[in-house]
């Protein structure tokens, strides 16, 4: 059982490891207006209410990386890394299986991030702990914010389009 543990920690620390690593580093956090910034502080504050969940990581990369047809005028994928606390020795997982199942409050914040913040066209939600998949929220052509939906991005032969995304 706490090799269990162990094990759990130690894939949250590689992957957070690999992930600061692996950031791109031609997206500029100086572009955001201070109501995108307030946005952001808001959306931290909500996610920091839920129980049994602490964000691990925030940051932005752009929407090219996996999408040619992303809004040209919204380049940014905001993203939100989230993971459990940590109680007896062992992972909490609850408040991030609650938020998966949560996908109004979710949007919710995706909408205020992407209304407040003009180069942000997309919300990531995501966590290495739960066995859910990341969810991803972005500006529509018809101007809404939808959850983009979860393809079998191999099985598709093809990239990804503008609101897809694959659980990995």
């Amino acid at each position: 059982m706490f090799n269990i543990v162990i094990q759990k920690i130690m894939t949250v620390v590689v992957f957070s490891f690999v992930n600061i690593l692996m950031l791109p580093t031609d997206v500029k956090a100086e572009d955001l207006t201070a109501a995108c910034k307030g946005a952001i502080a808001n959306a931290k504050t909500s996610l920091q209410k839920v129980p049994n969940v602490l964000i691990q990581d925030i940051y932005q990369k752009k929407n090219s990386e996996n999408y040619s047809d992303s809004p040209a005028e919204r380049p940014i994928e905001y993203i939100f890394h989230l993971t459990g606390t940590v109680r007896n020795g062992r992972m909490v997982e609850t408040g991030i299986k609650q938020l998966g199942n949560s996908p109004k409050f979710l949007k919710s914040i995706s909408q205020n991030i992407i209304s407040k913040c003009n180069s942000i066209g997309a919300v990531y939600f995501g966590s290495t702990l739960a066995a859910v998949c990341g969810i991803t929220f972005g500006l529509m052509g018809d101007g809404t914010v939808k959850e983009f939906e979860n393809v079998d991005a191999p099985a598709l032969g093809r990239p990804l389009k503008w609101g897809e995304t694959f659980c990995s």
